[in-house]
C-alpha cells in the first residue's frame, strides 16, 4: 500500500513537472508577443496622439512569468495630446525613454490577452517635460478620460489589472524646463523601491478615501505600502540672480496603510532627508484633513524642530493648525546657509559671524484657511487679513556678533522677536537687550510691517560709550585714507544717542524707490536722532593745544529733506576761542540755510592767522598733509587748501553770533555781535558791532572766497568815542602807544587774507579820524626837540582839545594828511607816513604857548621873528627813521623867513658878525 502511494505521488510530481516544463516551452510560442507590442504601441498613441516606439517584447516563465521590453521612447506634444482628447495644461512636450521594463505577469489573465502587472521593474527611465510658465498655461490640466465610479486598469478587452507587489526604479533622471524663463530641474541618480502586497487593493482603497463610489475590494485588512526612495542630486538653475547649489543625497522612507473601510491613511515617515536636513513624522490622512502628529525637523547640529500640524485637503477651505518649536544654532545655521548665500564682490568684506542659541516658536490656528495649492487665494486672504491666529516667535541670548571690521566682538545679552503673520499688514517687533562692546552698549526696539505691505513703524534705539573707542572702531570700517590726507582728530568723551521713529504708514522697507519719493514728500510722523557728549576733549595737530568741549547735544529731524538739524556747543574751550555755540542745519529743500549762532567768550582771530600762515608754509608734516584740491594761486604753498575750496558752492549759512572778546589785528573787541550770510562762497556781514575798549564800532563786511579762494575782505566802520590806543594799534602801534584819548572816525578798507603778510600788504584803509580830550605823550619819541623847550618840557605832553586827520593806509603805510591837534597850550599840524613796519617820515608844524620862547642857542634871534600876531611862535619839526624814537631836527625854510621884514634885519646883524654856517643852520642842517 505504501508502495502504490509513494508511486501515485511520485507520479503526480512528474506529472507536475512536465506540465512546467511543457509551460515553459509552450507558455511563449502560445503568447502572440508581436501583437501585443502592436497593439500596447497603438494603444499608447491613440491615448497621447504621440510618437511611441516599443522595443522587443519577450516572455520568460522561470522563476517567475516576466515580461520584458527592450529600448523604447515615446514623444508627445500639446497638440498630440488635445488631438487625443486630453487636456495638456502647460505642457508644451515630453520625451520619455527607458533601457529596459521588467514586468511580473499573471498567467491566465495574459492569456485573455489583458494585462495583470504583479512587480515591476524600470532599468534607466530617462524623462524630459517641457511647460510653459504659470501665467502664460492654457486652463487646462492632464487627464485621461474614464468612467463614473470605474478605477484605473479596470475593464474588459485589453485592460490593465492593478495588482502590483513591487516597483523598482534604477539609475532613473528627470528634467523639467520652462520655456522663456530658464527655469529648470535636473533630477539624477533616481533609485526605488516599493512593495505592497497588493498595490491595487492599495490605489481602489486610496481611490475611495479620495470620494470615488467604488465597491469595496475582496482584500481584508489593511492595504499597505512600504517606500524607499533616494536621489543623488537636484540641480535648480534660473530660480534666483544666484546660483543654487545642487541639492545632495535626497531620501525617503516610510509606509503607508489603509484599513479595508478606506476611511483613513496612516503614514510613518521614518525619513525625509535632504543633505543634513531631515524629518520624521506620523501623519493620519482623512477623507478631507491631514494631521501630522509627532513631527521632527533637524538640520544637522544646527536647527532641531518638533510640533504637529493639521490641514484641510484641497479643494475644500478649511482650518489649518501648526504648532511647532525647537532651537537653531547661528553659527550653525550660518554654515548650512553659506551655500546659497550670493558671492561677495571681489575685495569685499566677509560677512559677520553669528553665534548663540536661539528658541523658535510658530504657531498658526486659522478658522478657514485657502486651500494650500491655491497660491491666488492665500495672497487674496492674507490681503484682506487670515481668520484666526498667526505667529512666529525667535527668543535667545546670549549672543555674539563678529566681523573683519570690528576691533571686538558684539555680545547681545537677549533678543526676542514676534512676527504677526495674520495679514500682509502683519506687524513685527524685536527688541534686543544689553548690547556690548567695548565702544558703546545700548538697547534697540523696532516695530514694523512685513515685506512687501506698507504699513507703521516704530524704532526707538539707544547708545552709550565711549568716543575713542567709537572712532578706533569706525575707523576700522572705513575704507583706508590716502597716504598724504591729514590724520584723523583724536576724540574723548563719553557719549549717548538715541534713535526714534514713529510712522502711522511707512513703504515696506524691500521698496527702496518709494522709501525715496515718501521721503521727499514728507515722512507721515516723527523720525528723529538725538545725541549728546559730555567732556569732549578734540585733539587736531593743526589747532595747537586741544579743544574742550563740556556738552554736546545734537538732535536731526529726518522725516524729509526738509527736516532740520541743531548743534549745541556748551563751553568750548581753546586758546582761540571759547563759550557756547549753536548750528542749525535747514536744508536747502527747506528754502534754507545753515543757521549759526555763537555765544563766545573769546575770539582770536590774530591766532587763527598764525596756524593758517605756518599751514601755508608746510611748518609740519601735519600741515602739510592738508592738501584736498589742487589751489588757484600760483603763489600758494602747496601744503595749505584755500579756504574757499573747502567751502562747497552750494553751502548757504545764516551766521548770528556774539563774542565777549575778539582779538583782530592785535585790537581787542568787547561785546560783538554779527549777523551775516554765506552764500556762494561770498561771506555777508551787514550788521556788526562792537565795544572796543570804551568805544563803540558798528559797520559791514564781506568776505569773498568766490573770486579769490583764500579770500578777500572789504569793510566800512563807524567808529565813536574809541580809545587812540585800541583804534590806532594795527595800523600805527607806536603811535598808539603815546596816544590817550577817545577817537572817533569813518573808515573803508580792504585785503587780502591769505596769512598775516598778505594782510599786510595789500591792506587799504581811508577815512577821516577825529576826537577830543586827549592827551598825546611826545616825551620819548620827540626827545630830541627837548632842548628848545628849557623849562616847559611839559609841552611835550600835548593835551588837546580836538584833533581831526585824513588817513590812507596803502603799501604798507599809514599816509596821515590834513592833521590838525588843537592843544590846550600847542597846536601841532602835519603830514606824512609811518610805515607799518615801524618807519616813520613826517612833517610837523608846532604852535608853542603865547609869550613862550624856545631856547634857541644861536638861533635864539630868530625865535622873535617868528612870532606871530599872537605872540607865538611856530617850529617845523621833520622826524624820520624809526617811528618808535624818530630822528628830529628843525625844519626852518631861510628863504621864507627872509621875507619877514623885521627878521631880515637881524638876519643881516648876524651876518655882519660873521656867523658862519647859519644859513645852513637855519635849514635844520
Amino acid at each position: 500500500m505504501a508502495r502504490r502511494r509513494a508511486r501515485w505521488i511520485g507520479g503526480i510530481a512528474g506529472g507536475l513537472v512536465l506540465l512546467v516544463v511543457l509551460a515553459a516551452v509552450l507558455l511563449p510560442l502560445l503568447v502572440p508577443r508581436e501583437k501585443l507590442r502592436t497593439m500596447a504601441e497603438e494603444r499608447a498613441r491613440e491615448m497621447t496622439g504621440g510618437e511611441v516606439s516599443l522595443g522587443e517584447l519577450s516572455l520568460s516563465v522561470f522563476p517567475r512569468l516576466k515580461l520584458v521590453l527592450g529600448e523604447s521612447e515615446i514623444r508627445v506634444d500639446r497638440e498630440g495630446l488635445r488631438s487625443a482628447g486630453q487636456q495638456p495644461g502647460p505642457l508644451l512636450a515630453a520625451e520619455a525613454t527607458l533601457e529596459k521594463l521588467e514586468v511580473d505577469l499573471a498567467l491566465l489573465p495574459l492569456l485573455r490577452q489583458q494585462f495583470e502587472f504583479g512587480e515591476v521593474r524600470l532599468i534607466r527611465p530617462r524623462a524630459s517635460v517641457t511647460t510653459e510658465p504659470p501665467a502664460a498655461a492654457p486652463d487646462d490640466t492632464v487627464s485621461a478620460p474614464s468612467g463614473p465610479g470605474q478605477p484605473s486598469g479596470s475593464g474588459g478587452g485589453a485592460g490593465v489589472g492593478l495588482a502590483l507587489a513591487a516597483v523598482e526604479v534604477r539609475d532613473g533622471e528627470l528634467t523639467w524646463t520652462e520655456e522663456g524663463t530658464g527655469r529648470r530641474v535636473t533630477v539624477l541618480g533616481w533609485q526605488q523601491d516599493m512593495a505592497a502586497p497588493s498595490l491595487g487593493a492599495l490605489m481602489q482603497r486610496l481611490q475611495r478615501l479620495g470620494g470615488m463610489e467604488l465597491p469595496p475590494d475582496d482584500h481584508g485588512g489593511a492595504a499597505s505600502l512600504e517606500l524607499e526612495t533616494t536621489v543623488a542630486s537636484v540641480t535648480l538653475t534660473g530660480f534666483s540672480e544666484t546660483a543654487i547649489p545642487p541639492l545632495q543625497d535626497l531620501r525617503l522612507r516610510g509606509s503607508l496603510a489603509v484599513p479595508a473601510a478606506a476611511d483613513r491613511a496612516d503614514v510613518a515617515i521614518a525619513e525625509l532627508a535632504i543633505g543634513e536636513f531631515g524629518l520624521t513624522a506620523d501623519v493620519v490622512w482623512t477623507r478631507d484633513r491631514v494631521e501630522v502628529a509627532a513631527l521632527e525637523l533637524t538640520g544637522a547640529e544646527a536647527v532641531t524642530m518638533s510640533g504637529r500640524a493639521a490641514v484641510t485637503l484641497p479643494p475644500a477651505r478649511g482650518p489649518l493648525t501648526i504648532d511647532l518649536d525647537g532651537r537653531a544654532d547661528l553659527s550653525g545655521v550660518l554654515a548650512l546657509a553659506a551655500p546659497w548665500m550670493p558671492a561677495g564682490e571681489a575685495g569685499a568684506r566677509p560677512l559677520p559671524e553669528l553665534s548663540g542659541t536661539t528658541e523658535l516658536e510658530l504657531t498658526v490656528d486659522l478658522a478657514g484657511a485657502p486651500v494650500l495649492s491655491d497660491a491666488a487665494a492665500w495672497q487674496e486672504a492674507w490681503d484682506a487679513g487670515l481668520d484666526g491666529h498667526a505667529e512666529a516667535r525667535v527668543m535667545g541670548g546670549p549672543l555674539r556678533i563678529e566681523a573683519a571690521q570690528l576691533d571686538q566682538p558684539v555680545d547681545v545679552a537677549s533678543v526676542t522677536l514676534v512676527s504677526d503673520l495674520t495679514s500682509s499688514r502683519g506687524r513685527t517687533r524685536a527688541r534686543l537687550q544689553g548690547l556690548e562692546h567695548p565702544a558703546a552698549r545700548g538697547d534697540a526696539s523696532i516695530e514694523l510691517t512685513l515685506p512687501p505691505a506698507a504699513g507703521p513703524l516704530m524704532v526707538e534705539a539707544s547708545l552709550a560709550g565711549d568716543l575713542a573707542r567709537v572712532m578706533t572702531t569706525a575707523q576700522a570700517v572705513m575704507p583706508p585714507r590716502a597716504p598724504e590726507a591729514a590724520p584723523m582728530p583724536e576724540v574723548q568723551g563719553q557719549f549717548t544717542a538715541s534713535f526714534g521713529a514713529d510712522l502711522a504708514t511707512a513703504p515696506s522697507l524691500a521698496d527702496t524707490a518709494a522709501w525715496q519719493a515718501a521721503w521727499r514728500d514728507g515722512l507721515d510722523g516723527t523720525v528723529s536722532l538725538a545725541a549728546q557728549a559730555t567732556k569732549l576733549r578734540l585733539v587736531v595737530p593743526q589747532l595747537g593745544e586741544p579743544l574742550t568741549v563740556a556738552r554736546v547735544d545734537l538732535t536731526s529731524d529726518l522725516r524729509s529733506p526738509r527736516g532740520r538739524s541743531k548743534l549745541t556747543a556748551t563751553t568750548i574751550r581753546h586758546p582761540i576761542l571759547g563759550g557756547d555755540g549753536t548750528v542749525t542745519v535747514i536744508p536747502e529743500a527747506a528754502g534754507g540755510a545753515t543757521d549759526v549762532t555763537l555765544e563766545l567768550d573769546r575770539l582770536d582771530l590774530d591766532a587763527l592767522a598764525e596756524i593758517a600762515r605756518a599751514q601755508k608754509e608746510g611748518g609740519s608734516e601735519q600741515a602739510r598733509r592738508l592738501t584736498l584740491v589742487p589751489t588757484a594761486r600760483a603763489d600758494a604753498s602747496a601744503g595749505k587748501p584755500a579756504v574757499g575750496e573747502l567751502i562747497p558752492p552750494d553751502l548757504a549759512v545764516d551766521l548770528d553770533a556774539r563774542v565777549d572778546e575778539m582779538r583782530f589785528l592785535k585790537a581787542a573787541y568787547t561785546s560783538v555781535e554779527a549777523s551775516g550770510t554765506l552764500r556762494e562762497r561770498v561771506i555777508e556781514v551787514p550788521s556788526l558791532s562792537a565795544r572796543l575798549g570804551s568805544g563803540r564800532v558798528d559797520g559791514s563786511a564781506t568776505i569773498d572766497y568766490a573770486s579769490d579762494p583764500y579770500g578777500r575782505a572789504t569793510w566800512q566802520a563807524n567808529v565813536q568815542d574809541a580809545p587812540a590806543s585800541a583804534l590806532l594799534s594795527p595800523y600805527a602801534p607806536d603811535l598808539a602807544a603815546i596816544w590817550t584819548g577817545a577817537l572817533r572816525a569813518d573808515l573803508t578798507g580792504s585785503c587780502d587774507l591769505s596769512d598775516p603778510e598778505a594782510i599786510r600788504n595789500s591792506l587799504t584803509l581811508e577815512g577821516d579820524v577825529a576826537g577830543t580830550d586827549g592827551r598825546i605823550d611826545l616825551r620819548d619819541s620827540l626827545g630830541g626837540i627837548s632842548q628848545y623847550l628849557g623849562s616847559r618840557q611839559d609841552l611835550l605832553r600835548v593835551v588837546y582839545d580836538g584833533v581831526d586827520q585824513h588817513l590812507k593806509i596803502r603799501d604798507g603805510k599809514a599816509h596821515i594828511e590834513g592833521l590838525r591837534v588843537q592843544g590846550k597850550e600847542t597846536d601841532w599840524t602835519g603830514e606824512g607816513w609811518i610805515s607799518l613796519d615801524g618807519r616813520i617820515d613826517m612833517g610837523l608844524h608846532v604852535k608853542l604857548p603865547a609869550g613862550f620862547t624856545p631856547d634857541l642857542g644861536d638861533l635864539s634871534f630868530v625865535a622873535e621873528g617868528l612870532r606871530d600876531e599872537d605872540g607865538r611862535i611856530g617850529l617845523d619839526l621833520r622826524l624820520t627813521g624809526p617811528s618808535a624814537k624818530p630822528k628830529v631836527s628843525l625844519d626852518l625854510d631861510p628863504a621864507e623867513m627872509l621875507q619877514k621884514e623885521g627878521l631880515r634885519e637881524s638876519l643881516e646883524e648876524e651876518v655882519k658878525k660873521g656867523l658862519g654856517g647859519l644859513l645852513d643852520r637855519l635849514g635844520g642842517k
